[in-house]
């Protein structure tokens, strides 16, 4: 495998600069309440469903078509003991 030349990687650094300067970026953290633990995300039908405990009582949804807004849904699962 033949390395890449310096200025071919600096073409490749400025142009992609450039193209993350007009897109939007997520931020730390994604949704809303912070404590939510053991997130796990899917793409479905091409959305994408965060599944994340945040009470201990169960799982929420949360629907994302682009990663960065989230809208949040009743919960998926509840403990049937009442708490896990």
């Amino acid at each position: 495998m033949r390395p890449l030349s310096a200025s071919l990687v600096a073409v490749d650094v400025c142009s992609a600069g450039t193209a993350a300067s007009t897109q939007q970026t997520y931020r730390n953290p994604i949704i809303d309440p912070i404590d939510a633990a053991g997130p796990t995300v899917i793409r479905f039908e091409g959305k994408h469903c965060l599944y994340p405990t945040l009470d201990g009582q169960g799982c929420y949804v949360f629907v994302s078509e682009d990663l960065m807004h989230w809208k949040r849904h009743p919960m998926c699962y509840t403990d049937p003991r009442g708490g896990a």
